[in-house]
């Protein structure tokens, strides 16, 4: 053992740690709530909480989805929050509005394609921009993107498109 170290630095960082690993149900069912929601329509909150269970060992009582399905403004409006850094970081790079591009896969696609590689065309000094965008368009794919249209539309209220002079904060349909 390192005399340097110190026993309380040790302690620290296994707490520290074991903080990452610790979930509750809660915290869990907030990640997978868009997941919960459309699988909603077609199973019962019972079937969705012993499916969790029996496929992934992931304890969510049947209560729990209930009253989260019941109560879902917390959840979408965190899953905005988890979106939006991203789609900010996309609505930069590609200098379009979120509202253009969030519920239109093609126009995202498009703005993508066509609008990215124009911007930073054989730009070195923008490499490391150009690697983050990319990285946020390739989240947007994996978690927003994934998701029915229909899903996405429920979230679409809790998105704030950042134009103040229209004399409100949430993105207009």
């Amino acid at each position: 053992m390192e005399d340097d170290l110190d026993i309380s630095d040790i302690g620290a960082q296994l707490v520290a740690a074991s903080q990452e690993f610790e979930r509750t149900p809660g915290d869990l069912l907030g990640e997978l709530f868009p997941y919960v929601y459309d699988a909603s329509r077609r199973m019962s909150t019972r079937a969705i909480s012993a499916w969790l269970k029996e496929n992934h060992g992931l304890q969510i009582s049947q209560p729990t989805v209930s009253r989260a399905l019941r109560n879902s403004e917390r959840y979408w409006q965190a899953f905005a929050e988890f979106i939006e850094p991203a789609a900010r970081r996309v609505e930069d790079g590609i200098n379009a509005r979120m509202s253009d591009f969030l519920f239109d896969e093609r126009i995202f696609s498009h703005l993508l394609e066509k609008m990215l590689p124009s911007t930073f065309a054989q730009d070195e000094d923008h490499a490391a921009e150009l690697s983050e965008i990319e990285a946020a368009a390739e989240f947007l794919k994996q978690k927003w993107f994934s998701l029915p249209y229909q899903t996405r539309l429920q979230c679409r209220r809790y998105f704030d498109d950042g134009d103040e002079s229209e004399g409100g904060s949430e993105m207009k349909p």
